[in-house]
């Protein structure tokens, strides 16, 4: 018979922050895309799908604009700080 846990020490809880999601709108998207959450987003990456990333910006705030102008048509990953990642399409 296994013994059950007393505790979840080797998994800690994840901070308010984490559990969060993040919005991104529309999907697909031209040439802006939103983020939104009912928490504080910090900074946002967009990566291809080497992962190299394409852009970086800091949002501070629990909504934003990203300019996706520059990227061509295209399947891309946004990646939140708390090392959640978005499928992003772009027209």
């Amino acid at each position: 018979m296994r013994r059950k846990s007393r505790g979840n020490w080797a998994s800690p809880r994840p901070s308010p922050r984490e559990r969060e999601p993040i919005l991104v709108y529309p999907n697909p998207a031209g040439d802006v895309v939103n983020v939104a959450s009912s928490s504080t987003i910090g900074v946002i990456e967009i990566d291809d799908l080497v992962g190299q990333k394409l852009i970086v910006q800091k949002i501070n705030s629990n909504i934003g604009i990203i300019s996706i102008s520059a990227l061509a048509k295209g399947i891309y990953f946004l990646k939140s700080e708390d090392g959640r990642v978005y499928k992003l399409v772009k027209n």
